[in-house]
């Protein structure tokens, strides 16, 4: 029964029509304008600048993801990763050092909540409303590994963080268009060192490939022991204050 339903996310997915996404040049020039002036809110800008860009960057991933057994068997059972991730009262309750317990703590003392993240991102999408299920699960789940992701490799949620997991992303096949200019603008205006952001590249090379792995399964488990799991290597991970609003942007 899993087997058939596996095959059907993977077969439908395959046969639903993908909406062209060109670059939208007045909508991202306004969305970097309030980006630069700080004006109204800073992660709707930030999301409306990837959306106005275009590209294929999540279909990309999502054909790779849905050819690979991990992948195939995600999109059957389609866990709802950001609810649970909003839920900080259970997180919290984990024991301490796990990557489920840690991630509600930073949650918490940040004001981070996923599912507002989610909500952003789908107000921000210029074709959100006409993709499959399957593609609408797949988008959900990737707005929220962000912040996983600043858990898991060490980068904290402040401008020079920033500048190093947007690096990390990249090197995980996140090649969003306006990626690349985002990790010059933070060696020009001097957020990170080139050296650094060279180096987080590097490190998400070389670790496994985080959009497949199932986080229901690893929150519960010691953060050490899922770096380790993931073949995170060492390396110079910038701690500090998490901030909920320390975007790159």
């Amino acid at each position: 029964m899993q087997a058939s339903a596996t095959i059907g996310a993977a077969d439908f997915a395959e046969k639903s029509p993908v909406p062209s996404r060109p670059v939208q040049w007045r909508r991202t020039g306004q969305a970097f304008r309030a980006l630069v002036l700080q004006q109204g809110n800073v992660l709707d800008a930030t999301y409306s600048v990837v959306d106005a860009m275009g590209g294929m960057c999540e279909e990309r991933l999502f054909q790779k993801f849905r050819k690979t057994p991990e992948g195939r068997r995600l999109l059957a059972e389609r866990p709802d990763l950001p609810r649970i991730l909003t839920d900080h009262q259970t997180l919290a309750k984990l024991p301490e050092g796990t990557l489920g317990r840690i991630f509600a703590d930073v949650c918490i003392g940040a004001g981070i909540n996923s599912m507002a993240l989610v909500e952003a991102q789908r107000n921000m999408s210029r074709d959100y409303a006409r993709l499959d299920p399957a593609r609408q699960w797949f988008s959900d789940r990737l707005t929220v590994l962000h912040d996983l992701w600043h858990i898991l490799s060490g980068y904290a949620t402040q401008p020079r963080g920033e500048a190093a997991i947007v690096a990390f992303s990249y090197a995980q096949g996140l090649d969003y268009r306006p990626i690349p200019l985002f990790m010059g603008l933070s060696v020009v205006m001097r957020v990170a060192r080139i050296r650094e952001v060279w180096q987080a590249y590097r490190r998400g090379r070389r670790t496994a490939s985080l959009v497949l792995q199932r986080y229901e399964e690893l929150l519960p488990l010691p953060l050490e022991t899922v770096r380790e799991r993931l073949n995170i290597p060492d390396g110079a991970a910038w701690h500090g204050p998490h901030r909920g609003e320390g975007l790159l942007a």
